[in-house]
């Protein structure tokens, strides 16, 4: 019964990303964070957790993949650019990953991405995108972003961060 609630979940709220990109991305950010709790609550149904992590990529990608398809609509280079950039770097170090099982592409290919999703639709609701396009801070989100990123995958697939911290 779980496994069911969880890919209904994480394949029908990205859909939502469509008619409202804000709220279908932070429901399909929701879906995912909670999804093992889930599973736990509702019961695994004979998948296992190792078979349940390779879903988890292929829907994880579906999600991102919609919110690109809707950040590509805006039809501004800038953001069309970075967001092409930034989707398809997380793509190939995915990919690179399921075909290797080295995790260590997840690190090198940090879904910077779904920050940038979020920053621009927050922008836009609350109309200060004008504002978030200047190259300074572009530039500098888009850094804050992969260094946060990239701690994060350090800490899920390399190993534990005060090992990085710890020189």
């Amino acid at each position: 019964m779980g496994i069911i609630i969880v890919i209904a979940l994480r394949i029908l709220l990205p859909l939502t990303i469509f008619r409202w990109p804000l709220l279908g991305g932070f429901l399909s950010a929701l879906a995912d964070f909670f999804d093992f709790g889930i599973l736990e609550k509702f019961g695994w149904d004979e998948i296992h957790s190792d078979e349940y992590q390779k879903m988890d990529k292929i829907l994880d990608t579906f999600y991102l993949g919609i919110g690109f398809v809707a950040l590509r609509k805006l039809r501004d280079k800038l953001i069309t650019g970075t967001a092409t950039l930034l989707f398809s770097w997380r793509l190939i170090g995915v990919a690179a990953f399921e075909i290797t099982g080295i995790r260590s592409f997840l690190f090198f290919a940090p879904n910077i991405f779904e920050g940038f999703f979020f920053l621009i639709f927050i922008a836009r609701k609350f109309r200060f995108l004008p504002e978030i396009k200047n190259q300074n801070f572009f530039a500098f989100f888009i850094l804050l972003s992969g260094i946060i990123k990239l701690l994060h995958e350090y800490k899920l697939h390399v190993g534990d961060l005060r090992d990085l911290l710890n020189f």
